[in-house]
Order: structure tokens, then sequence, then C-alpha cells
């Protein structure tokens, strides 16, 4: 059976053109290969997917513009992801744990206080 030349291949250079969907960027993208494992590709597709991301395209993407931090295990090799979100995310989780470590200290610091003069006054 002759297969109908009118018939689209899923493989077709013509599928990947974005005609429809909308500009994300001041750039048209293009087409790159990369290289990986199985196990490699399994991953990274599960950390686009975690992170909300539609496809392993916009992670690196997002990875290349700076939006998104890669962190890389410690020597010790302890658990710790390797996505973060962008730099300023992180700073403003740094700053928001700074604030939180602060009302602590003066939570513990008021404690104190009132242990030390009802054991003393």
């Amino acid at each position: 059976m002759v297969e109908n030349s009118n018939s689209s291949n899923h493989k077709s250079p013509n599928n990947f053109i974005h005609g429809g969907r909308p500009k994300f960027y001041e750039e048209k993208k293009t087409t790159h290969n990369i290289t990986v494992t199985p196990v490699g590709w399994k991953g990274i597709q599960q950390k686009a997917q975690n992170l909300g991301y539609r496809g392993v395209s916009e992670l690196v993407e997002q990875i290349g513009r700076g939006q998104l931090c890669v962190i890389q295990k410690t020597s010790n090799n302890e658990p710790t992801d390797y996505l973060s979100h962008s730099t300023d995310d992180l700073q403003k989780q740094l700053q928001q744990l700074h604030n939180i470590k602060q009302k602590m200290e003066n939570v513990i610091g008021n404690i104190t206080k009132i242990s030390g003069n009802k054991l003393y006054g």
C-alpha cells in the first residue's frame, strides 16, 4: 500500500515551525541538538515538568537567560535539588529567612528576659 503524499510526517521540519504560538522572546528560536543518556534525558524532562515548564526547551532557555540557577550537589553528595528559581527569587527567600531569624532572636531574647526576671526578680 502506498502512503498518501499529503499525509503528515511527525518528524517533518515543517512541524517545528512555531507559527501559531505566541512569541515569548525578542528573537526567533532556532533548533540545536544535545546528546545525553536516557537517564539524563528522563531526569531533565522530570525537572522541567516539576518546575512547571512546557518542556526541556523552555527549561534550557530559562537557564541560558539567567532566569533559573543551577546548583551543583555538595562534595559529600547530600541530597539537594539542582534547580532553583532566579537569583532574584533566591535573594528574596534569603531576606525572608533573615527576617524570620531576627524575629526568632527577638522572641528568644524576650523569653530569656522574662525567665530571668521570674528567676531573679
